[in-house]
């Protein structure tokens, strides 16, 4: 069949099942009979921003879940009336989300008004426990393998694997030698500035103290992540001043020949 488009008056063919009135569907979308349709249809109303109180004449449906004309609007008007003071710790704060009522300004000084932990670390803390006096450890920790604890030789210190106490050992060896003055485990924490999100912070494992009085940090790593990674390069970036070495497998195998000269020397079942 033929006819002519109702919009703008071409020639087209067409199968009589189509009932076509219009040549393409640009002309149907943009033909004054189905656009008097759509008015009849659509409901306008008269609405208000509740940021600047800006009016507007929009369709109904657009309007049952708008608040605000813009994005400049929507931030002004969340964080109106939401500026709280911190009962703990006495500072102002702002709720930026301004969709739930926020008494303190963090964690830690709601846990301190309280007076009790979060309880993932009251159950961590617990479970750390029960494995430490049955002997047993998680194997989703990465030191799963390693004897964590404190030992006696060493002044009580807690170290998190038998590599990190028996360097200890061979640090008090090089003392006894006169090859370095003293050490620290753990003793100073290097924070990353402008670093928000992943590894913020960074601590190295033992701080050395040379004759000299220069320092210097050594780190005992069997293996590397890609967390201690990220470490290691951040360190280097933000702290190029600081001299920090590397104890791999390599250097512990080195150093445990002198295992015979230190006493309480801790091996595991392989004897390394």
């Amino acid at each position: 069949m033929k006819t002519n488009c109702k919009k703008c008056g071409v020639a087209f063919s067409f199968s009589p099942s189509q009932k076509r009135q219009y040549c393409s569907w640009g002309c149907a979308f943009t033909s004054d009979e189905r656009n008097n349709k759509l008015k009849l249809k659509t409901t306008y109303i008269e609405w208000t921003c509740k940021g600047c109180g800006k009016m507007e004449r929009l369709a109904k449906a657009k309007t049952s879940r708008k608040s605000f004309c813009s994005s400049k609007c929507r931030e002004s008007g969340y964080l109106k009336n939401i500026i709280n003071i911190c009962p703990e710790c006495k500072k102002e704060f702002n709720n930026r989300n301004g969709r739930r009522k926020q008494t303190y300004c963090s964690n830690p000084c709601k846990f301190k008004a309280l007076g009790k932990l979060p309880k993932t670390e009251e159950s961590i803390i617990k479970a750390t426990k029960t494995r430490r006096a049955n002997g047993v450890y998680s194997s989703s920790n990465m030191y799963s393998r390693c004897k964590d604890g404190r030992r006696d030789d060493l002044n009580g210190i807690y170290f998190r694997s038998r590599w990190e106490a028996n360097y200890a050992r061979y640090l008090n060896f090089l003392i006894k030698k006169g090859n370095i003055k003293k050490w620290e485990y753990e003793s100073y924490t290097f924070w990353f500035d402008g670093i928000r999100r992943g590894v913020v912070s960074y601590k190295p494992d033992f701080k050395i103290i040379n004759n000299n009085g220069i320092h210097e940090w050594h780190e005992i790593k069997g293996y590397l992540d890609a967390k201690s990674k990220t470490k290691l390069k951040r360190m280097s970036k933000y702290y190029p001043g600081e001299r920090l070495i590397l104890i791999g497998q390599k250097e512990y195998k080195s150093i445990s020949q002198y295992a015979a000269l230190i006493p309480n020397w801790e091996t595991d079942e392989r004897g390394r």
